[in-house]
């Protein structure tokens, strides 16, 4: 049996196919149409998809959306007509977002535009899922725990904004929710449209920006804005706000009197950006593991599953790991908007159907991949210089070794908003001025955004001072102060660093990259972003790669087993 998941109509967009109850596929349609956070209907993701398993939809069985545009439409009514007529900015965000709920009230319908659609033959049963109900199956039936304290939290999903559950066996029992307007995501969407960067797409710069902040000034000043109550509850003063009328900006001017002017787009960003930047970033942490200690206080599990794009956020999840007293944690790698289209589907043959629970998602290598024939015919019709070489790890990791920067792609692209050792961009971490070199030849992004440590996994507690797996990229860890002068290009600001641990069985290609650069330098250790620039999504197909390498300052580029270079431009041939 074919289930198809779906994610539409706001941001992020995607699709995924499972099989008897097994993941086959999943992309974020971004990859696709090449526009960043692409919130359209994603016909990209679903036919690559469908292909990945040679169907069309005309053999799918179920399938499942994400949100339900339907559920608590009423309390969506009552509040636009109680704020009338500051609340008709809503109407205009909703535009903004593809379609938003018009759009998902007549999501069956775009599914006849999917190529080879054919009304005689599709039978397909249609499924609206509750969007946190889609986030906590998305993480808990998909990880490896018969039982587990569930926290989803993002900006909204129908009218809920945050979702405490317990899950056991195949059973997720909700025990609490948080409503509209009182919203963690909306509130770190705030922050960051505060600090100049793009709603529902930089929070991530935000959480890196904290890092440079070094005082508790505004932190104190948070602690109004976000008030934490008993029983793991939280209550916001909405006066600081503007985004639960829908108006832009999402802050109000209270909000501009307690922490000062906002940023525009262009303007530097200054020391008092990154203490309001740190400020908020704490009351986030401090919100989250309030809700996980009393998720614990009452399951009583060891075992913690996260989702929603509050869970995207490493530097959170890492204290939570090292703060509370759970001993094991599954975040899903897309655990944004994306993600929840996986949820979906297991919603339908864990929760619907119930089926039992017999999949883990282990690894988030489930888009693309193209053979070295493929390849190959692609170079040739560029027309670009190339040349095989007979072991792409060893080659890349001698390159890296004397300081180039290596462009990696290979297998099966991640779906997830992390490189993972497919589509990545890698170079040595043992050089203290790599990481800016990167940012403003490669990647043309912000100085202060800081790069990823690819460690082997059994070398993890060498380096840093926690080593519980963080496979998916989702973990920050203080950098041992011994290594932090070994590894400075890896070692933000603060001491820390966003670990990817890799594991042989998960990745072999990849590890043994690293492992032939730990021969060369003594470190297990390689750094690695996303292969891509600054506002476009990460690489798909070796044409997005070629792209990518001739218009930055990228020195090789290794794709399957071919490998394409330039002049040294003062690093090592």
């Amino acid at each position: 049996m074919i289930i198809l998941g779906i994610t539409a109509f706001q941001h992020d967009s995607a699709a995924c196919v499972l099989v008897d109850g097994k993941l086959k596929a999943a992309a974020e349609e971004e990859r696709f149409s090449r526009k960043k956070h692409d919130g359209g209907f994603p016909y990209g993701a679903i036919n690559y998809c469908l292909k990945e398993v040679g169907a069309t939809i005309n053999d799918v069985a179920w399938v499942a959306f994400c949100i339900n545009p339907w559920l608590n439409l009423h309390r969506k009514i009552f509040h636009l007509v109680k704020y009338f007529p500051r609340t008709l900015a809503f109407c205009k965000d909703q535009a903004d977002y593809s379609g938003g709920i018009p759009s998902m009230m007549v999501a069956k319908s775009y599914l006849k535009r999917v190529p080879g659609y054919d009304p005689q033959q599709a039978r397909f049963k249609f499924q609206f899922v509750e969007h946190h109900l889609a986030h906590a199956y998305g993480c808990y039936t998909i990880s490896p725990f018969d039982d587990a304290a569930i926290l989803s939290a993002d900006g909204i999903g129908e009218w809920t904004t945050t979702f405490l559950a317990s899950g056991r066996g195949n059973e997720i029992k909700r025990l609490k929710e948080t409503f509209f307007p009182y919203s963690l995501g909306a509130f770190y969407t705030t922050l960051t449209t505060y600090l100049g960067f793009k709603r529902n797409s930089d929070e991530y710069k935000v959480m890196g920006l904290s890092s440079y902040g070094k005082t508790d000034e505004y932190y104190k000043e948070f602690k109004r804005v976000v008030r934490l109550l008993p029983e793991g509850e939280y209550e916001m003063d909405m006066s600081f706000f503007n985004y639960q009328y829908g108006e832009i900006p999402y802050y109000s001017d209270k909000f501009l009197l307690t922490f000062g002017d906002d940023r525009k787009h262009d303007q530097e960003v200054t020391e008092r950006h990154a203490e309001v930047a740190l400020g908020g970033q704490r009351r986030l942490e401090d919100a989250i593991i309030h809700m996980a200690n009393y998720l614990q206080k009452v399951t009583g599990s060891k075992n913690i599953c996260m989702n929603g794009g509050v869970a995207l956020n490493c530097v959170a999840n890492g204290k939570l790991m090292m703060q509370s007293n759970y001993k094991e944690a599954y975040i899903q790698p897309a655990a944004y908007d994306a993600g929840a289209a996986v949820g979906a589907a297991f919603y339908i043959h864990n929760g619907l159907l119930g089926a039992k629970r017999d999949f883990v998602m282990d690894h988030a290598f489930w888009g693309p991949e193209y053979s070295k024939s493929e390849v190959e015919a692609f170079l040739k019709l560029a027309k670009v210089p190339y040349k095989e070489v007979k072991d792409p790890a060893k080659e890349a990791a001698a390159r890296l070794a004397k300081g180039r920067i290596v462009g990696w792609f290979q297998g099966r692209m991640e779906f997830g908003p992390r490189a993972l050792g497919k589509r990545s961009i890698l170079a040595d971490p043992r050089d203290p001025d790599m990481k800016d070199i990167v940012n403003e030849l490669v990647k043309h992004r912000e100085s202060f955004r800081p790069f990823a440590p690819s460690v082997l996994a059994e070398k993890v507690s060498e380096y840093f001072d926690f080593s519980y797996p963080s496979p998916f990229m989702l973990l920050v860890y203080n950098v041992l102060p011994e290594k932090r002068d070994i590894i400075p290009s890896v070692t933000h600001v603060d001491g820390t660093g966003r670990v990817h641990s890799v594991e042989k069985d998960m990745d072999p290609l990849y590890y043994r990259l690293i492992s032939e650069f730990e021969k060369l330098t003594g470190v297990p250790v390689v750094m690695n972003t996303s292969f891509n620039i600054k506002e476009e999504p990460i690489v798909c197909t070796p044409k997005d790669a070629l792209r990518c390498f001739y218009t930055t300052g990228l020195d090789d580029l290794i794709i399957s087993d071919f490998l394409l270079t330039k002049p040294s431009r003062g690093r090592g041939e």
